[in-house]
């Protein structure tokens, strides 16, 4: 992986994601029934970031190995943590989308995992921001 962070609460850049993360997005759109082969370049722009920032937040953790494939990264204490962590810094309407954006992310770069949850979890906050 590069040596390049990001600024605090910016997004990982995808010439300085993890090899593996980088090689998975760049098939997802090829690969038959993955759900990036449908998205528009705009909703890609938007969940590219998402999951950068994601990345950023783990590497600010500690968190991020290289070795790991991106399902193995995301635990329910690191998706609590995170929110907690974007909270502090954006309002309930971003927090909710950049979890969405983490969720169809995985959706393109690990398909075989269940990520309803995460998807859930954004609705939840979204309504919660709508109170």
């Amino acid at each position: 992986m590069s040596a390049v962070r990001p600024p605090r609460g910016q997004c990982l850049k995808l010439p300085d994601w993890p090899p593996g993360d980088r090689a998975a997005w760049l098939a997802a759109p090829s690969e038959c029934r993955n759900p990036a082969q449908r998205w528009a370049a705009g909703t890609r722009r938007m969940v590219l970031g998402g999951y950068g920032r994601w990345l950023t937040w783990l590497a600010e953790q500690g968190l991020l190995d290289p070795a790991c494939p991106p399902a193995a990264r995301v635990t329910p204490g690191r998706v609590v943590d995170y929110i907690a962590a974007l909270r502090g810094e954006v309002g309930g309407f971003s927090v909710a989308a950049r979890v969405e954006q983490l969720g169809n992310a995985l959706r393109a770069l690990a398909p075989e995992g269940h990520w309803h949850g995460l998807q859930r979890q954004a609705s939840i906050i979204r309504a919660e921001a709508k109170a």
